[in-house]
């Protein structure tokens, strides 16, 4: 990953908090209000602790719930569920490349 960042005359403290702050909303940006799909405790779209195993964790778990929806019920409202969050997701990526592609260091998504 290559981060362009502009220094003032000292140069390494406003990188450092260019970096930071790059940092910080990148991880921001898969944070979403409403929750998971059937776990509105969790709100990272990436990562999670797995329902079944709390010492374990989870890549994309809302997926995985509706995912056991869809196995369980296999409804149209499962269907259309996974579509609206796969579509969030997507979205949060786009996000999150602007975040990276950003020139300066305090952007909002």
């Amino acid at each position: 990953m290559h981060i362009q960042l502009v220094s003032d005359e000292n140069g390494a403290p406003l990188y450092a908090r260019q970096v930071n702050d790059k940092l910080l909303w990148l991880e921001r940006s898969f944070l979403i209000d409403e929750g998971l799909p059937g776990n509105s405790m969790y709100k990272h779209l990436l990562h999670s602790p797995d329902t079944a195993n709390y010492y374990g964790g989870v890549s994309f778990p809302g997926l995985g719930g509706i995912t056991q929806c869809m196995d369980i019920q296999n409804t149209t409202e499962c269907h259309v569920e996974i579509h609206k969050h796969v579509a969030k997701i997507i979205q949060r990526i786009f996000d999150a490349a602007k975040i990276l592609d950003s020139k300066t260091y305090n952007v909002y998504v």
